[in-house]
């Protein structure tokens, strides 16, 4: 999340170990970057301020943001089946 970026509190936090979408940053404007991606993740951490700490593909992100809509570098629940 860049500064001065709004945190839209998630309707219900996570708990660690709960299954979440992490949608990755999009770095397609770079030669060799790849387009944003919706992955599994599992919450690490949960912060105070809403934010959360997400394990994705052998990664960790860090004070990540809720975002309903999947805008890139923000985490959602997955969709209801």
């Amino acid at each position: 999340m860049s500064n001065g970026e709004v945190v839209v509190a998630a309707p219900v936090l996570p708990r660690v170990g709960q299954g979440v979408r992490y949608v990755s940053d999009d770095y397609s404007h770079l030669e060799d970057g790849k387009p944003s991606e919706v992955l599994s993740a599992v919450v690490v951490g949960v912060h105070d301020d809403g934010t959360v700490d997400v394990r994705a593909g052998g990664f960790t992100a860090g004070a990540v943001g809720y975002d309903a809509g999947g805008a890139p570098g923000t985490w959602h629940y997955p969709e209801k089946v």
